[in-house]
């Protein structure tokens, strides 16, 4: 019986290591599946992950079905993160989560978010750059608890909307 929990043991930290690890070979499903034990802080962590590795397909995937609909297929939402108003976020070189708010009945979460980009416009010559003291942009996530018909999210925090600030 102990030989065997180990190895039970050395699985769960096997894939403790792949699901944080970026280049690992775990597909995303096994370490990013959405399920209503994931809290909505990871939710938006797992999100802002995604934004600053530039994948877009993962960040739809935490997307609500509302949100989804509103913003086109994943092809769609890729243009609206790349607009003025979004672009920050993708490839953005850090971010923090400042403030959580969660509705009485838990159903609801917001979380005002800071991101640092990577590059920034030069305003004279229109060209991107490094720069270490970039200032920040906030955005307002929004999350609540699916109720999909159809069970396949159901009770699982997905997100609504982000407001730029």
């Amino acid at each position: 019986a102990k030989r065997c929990y180990g190895i039970v043991v050395l699985c769960h930290v096997f894939l403790a290591i792949n699901c944080f690890d970026v280049n690992s070979y775990i597909p995303w499903s096994t370490c990013n599946a959405l399920s209503p034990t994931m809290l909505p802080g990871m939710v938006v962590q797992k999100q802002l992950e995604a934004l600053a590795r530039d994948d877009i397909y993962s960040v739809f995937k935490f997307a609500s079905p509302l949100n989804k609909a509103a913003t086109g297929p994943w092809q769609r939402f890729g243009k609206m993160l790349r607009s003025p108003v979004y672009k920050v976020l993708v490839n953005h070189s850090r971010s923090e989560i400042m403030l959580t708010v969660h509705s009485k009945d838990d159903d609801n979460f917001r979380c005002l978010v800071r991101v640092w980009p990577s590059l920034v416009q030069d305003e004279k010559s229109d060209s991107w750059r490094r720069k270490d003291t970039a200032t920040f942009k906030e955005f307002m996530w929004c999350l609540s608890r699916c109720r999909d018909e159809n069970e396949t999210f159901r009770d699982c925090y997905m997100v609504d909307q982000v407001i730029p600030s």
